[in-house]
């Protein structure tokens, strides 16, 4: 495999946004848990933001995060098929 990611080789995750706040972070953890058996190695990939009231998606291990307007956030397919890559 190309050590090069292709930007077209993009999946888009989309979380629903409740009024109900728990709602959104349990959401939030769930996600994360998917994301890690996904290959995702990040301590917490997904959260919740009650102060901005938005999903918060990490990107990467130093803790730089996208504040998600529309609650979602592109992952590559190729890092996330090859870490290494």
């Amino acid at each position: 495999m190309s050590s090069i990611l292709n930007p077209q080789n993009r999946i888009w995750i989309e979380l629903e946004r409740s009024d109900d706040t728990a709602e959104n972070h349990e959401r939030a953890a769930l996600a994360s848990k998917m994301l890690a058996r996904l290959g995702v190695d990040i301590k917490k990939p997904v959260w919740f933001s009650e102060k901005k009231n938005r999903y918060c998606f990490t990107t990467d291990s130093s803790g730089h995060f996208d504040e998600a307007i529309d609650h979602g956030h592109w992952y590559n397919l190729d890092f996330l098929a090859n870490p290494e890559a």
